[in-house]
């Protein structure tokens, strides 16, 4: 699939998710080198998701693995950001790229003073971090409004896409502008026969 993205000269990032045991096994970094060499895929339009929570089931080797992966080239991005430890300390030390606002936060802003106070001050945070934010959730034209006003880079949710198969994925994409979308992709959503894409997310 990279190899035919990249002959139809598709630039946009595609993220995947890591779990845990991504992280803990020995030879994940190797594998990700070798599948982006026999993909023939530029390591920064690849960028690994990554939750709070499975850095912290194992932080030692959680670091390790991160900063092997962005020694590689990609992109790392903090997934869920508030519903987990939500560590400053792991924020300062570790080398994010993207900081992934929890939709429970993003929506939470739209109807409740407290709920905003922290969205505003978490991406405020994550500009002075110099990471790019992501509000997750965003399902309504007022919502996308909303972010983009509080300093969001993008948005992602049921607003710009549903999940779809892959095949009708290779019919939208050309119906929006290339450089202006960032596709995620989940494994455990396209793991099945169908092979699904989840919702894309927008610049705005």
């Amino acid at each position: 699939m990279s190899r035919r993205w990249l002959a139809d000269d598709r630039t946009a990032i595609i993220a995947a998710n890591l779990s845990a045991r991504d992280l803990e096994n020995p030879d994940f970094h190797g594998n990700v080198s070798s599948l982006l060499d026999f993909e023939g895929c530029r390591p920064e339009l690849f960028e690994f998701e990554i939750t709070e929570t499975a850095i912290m089931n194992n932080r030692d080797a959680g670091y390790g693995a991160l900063r092997s992966l962005k020694d590689l080239g990609v992109s790392l991005s903090i997934d869920d950001y508030g519903t987990g430890y939500s560590s400053l300390e792991l924020l300062a030390s570790m080398p994010f790229d993207t900081l992934k606002v929890d939709k429970a936060f993003v929506q939470g802003a739209m109807r409740d003073d407290r709920y905003h106070h922290v969205l505003r001050s978490t991406i405020d945070l994550g500009h002075k971090l110099g990471m790019s934010i992501i509000a997750e959730g965003v399902e309504t034209g007022a919502m996308a409004h909303a972010v983009k006003a509080w300093g969001c880079h993008y948005g992602q949710g049921y607003l710009y896409g549903q999940p779809l198969p892959l095949t009708e994925f290779d019919k939208w994409w050309p119906t929006i502008s290339a450089s202006r979308t960032k596709t995620r992709t989940d494994p455990d959503r396209a793991a099945d026969s169908s092979r699904q894409v989840p919702a894309p997310g927008a610049l705005i």
